[in-house]
């Protein structure tokens, strides 16, 4: 049997058998499926230079040794992905700057084509800060725009434009100065170089005080109708707000209290209310905030109170007013010979943000009284 693509011619000539084989496939016969034979492959880049962060769509073609072009299929790679990386279609990204090699292959005969990454002198990121997200009718606060490239350097000397999308309740100069003008919220904007970033500004109705009490860090101001609201370092709960977050707008104390007078000492706060009754919070390590709970006189738990806690009856009158020093409460009835001093308590002071109502001198705690 002879091999495929042989075939046998015979003829008689003279009485002698002449045999014939003609080769028709082996050595003449192509195959179709068979791949193309790729000389070389050329990258098209259209430039050889990238920003950090930006992409560029490369090409490539692949020639025969005549430099004919062929149709293949072809496979990229990076040459550092820490650099720049490249998908499946040829789309090159950059990341962070240096020189790098981007290789397409098509039947393993590689092209190379050699890239350049840079950071560009432009804002690829900005961050807007606002000291305070509250501001009052008639108030202004600056805001600061920080322009970033693309690997996280910090631009100087950038043009910030600023805007605001509700003019009505907080406008915005040139410069970043918002102004509060009505109740509402508005977003504060910045651009620069394309980038852009923002701040939410919700302003508050202003508010209108009878009397201040002035302490060491905080300040609280009583209005006509009783209400209480605190503003300013707030660690240990000396706004009386039930949370542990100073603030630069008036916050108002919790519990729905209505107060006649109050008094602020370095980081702690004494307000006595319409029934006569008084009522402190914020740190409480020398004892003044008076009271603890029973069997719970040792518990760092109770040093610091975020909202009001009221103090003894027997102190509560309506003629009572507050003398507070830097770490020692004073209650003193205006009109009566007795005084109380709140003792020194030893412990480390914590915060408590929930109000509670005991009576004063449980465990050890009571207070020394007395006569002038």
């Amino acid at each position: 049997m002879l091999p495929p693509g042989l075939r046998v011619l015979s003829a008689t000539c003279r009485g002698v058998f002449t045999l014939i084989a003609l080769l028709v496939g082996s050595a003449c016969h192509k195959d179709a499926t068979s791949p193309p034979i790729v000389a070389a492959v050329t990258i098209v880049l259209p430039s050889g230079n990238l920003a950090v962060s930006q992409s560029m769509q490369l090409s490539a073609v692949a020639k025969d040794a005549g430099g004919m072009p062929l149709t293949a299929t072809l496979s990229w790679r990076s040459s550092d992905e820490r650099v720049a990386t490249v998908n499946p279609g040829g789309l090159v990204t950059a990341v962070a700057p240096g020189d790098v090699d981007i290789i397409a292959t098509a039947n393993g005969i590689p092209g190379r084509g050699r890239l350049m990454v840079y950071v560009a002198d432009v804002a690829a990121r900005l961050d807007v800060s606002a000291p305070n997200s509250l501001l009052a009718v008639g108030s202004t606060m600056q805001l600061r725009a920080t322009a970033f490239d693309a690997i996280g350097g910090v631009l100087t000397g950038r043009t910030v434009t600023w805007s605001s999308n509700a003019s009505a309740v907080a406008s915005v100069s040139e410069s970043g100065l918002v102004t509060a003008v009505a109740v509402g919220t508005a977003a504060i904007s910045a651009r620069s170089d394309g980038a852009s970033g923002s701040a939410s500004i919700t302003v508050s109705a202003t508010v209108g005080f009878a009397s201040l009490a002035i302490g060491g860090a905080h300040t609280c101001g009583l209005a006509a109708d009783g209400t209480a609201s605190c503003w300013g370092y707030n660690d240990f709960g000396a706004l009386g707000t039930g949370t542990a977050f100073s603030g630069y707008v008036p916050t108002t104390v919790a519990g729905n209290l209505a107060f006649v007078s109050l008094t602020a000492g370095d980081v702690f706060t004494c307000g006595l209310t319409r029934d006569g009754k008084a009522w402190c919070w914020g740190f409480g390590e020398e004892g003044q905030l008076g009271a603890l709970p029973p069997r719970e006189c040792f518990s760092d738990f109770y040093r610091s109170r975020s909202t009001p806690l009221q103090q003894a009856a027997a102190c509560a009158r309506r003629d009572v007013s507050q003398s507070l020093g830097g770490f020692r409460a004073r209650l003193r009835p205006d009109s009566g010979r007795r005084r109380v001093l709140l003792g020194k308590q030893h412990a480390k002071p914590t915060r408590q943000r929930h109000p509670w109502r005991t009576e004063l001198g449980a465990c050890g705690r009571r207070p020394d009284v007395h006569g002038d």
